[in-house]
């Protein structure tokens, strides 16, 4: 019991809530023994009780909310100004600045026989 996948569009959760509430219901208690014994979604949603719950102690004023707020206006912003492909195109300009702009190997050399002693 509970090897199944649900059928799309349902979390394996829901199925178990309503296959235990059914078992309340119809005073199925073999079907609530399988439940508690076989399977394992009560134990995955201790588990996932305590993820969301952590998550919940955040701190409201965290730097990393923040950040992420911060980041997600930006890109909101670059969409609405250079269009769905904003990010990339931005992107695709830095990267060429940057290879036009970075030093070459003979300028790296010129640059330390100027330091050397």
């Amino acid at each position: 019991m509970g090897d199944e996948m649900p059928p799309e569009g349902l979390l394996p959760e829901s199925v178990f809530t309503a296959v235990e509430n059914r078992a309340l219901a119809n005073n199925d208690v073999d079907t609530m023994l399988a439940l508690a014994a076989s399977s394992s979604r009560p134990v995955e949603a201790s588990v996932m009780g305590q993820r969301i719950r952590m998550l919940g102690e955040r701190n409201p004023s965290s730097p990393v909310t923040a950040i992420r707020d911060i980041q997600t206006a930006r890109e909101a912003r670059a969409q609405k100004t250079f269009g769905k492909n904003g990010a990339e195109k931005i992107k695709t300009e830095i990267q060429v600045e940057l290879k036009r702009t970075a030093p070459k190997a003979k300028d790296w050399a010129s640059f330390l026989d100027s330091i050397r002693c």
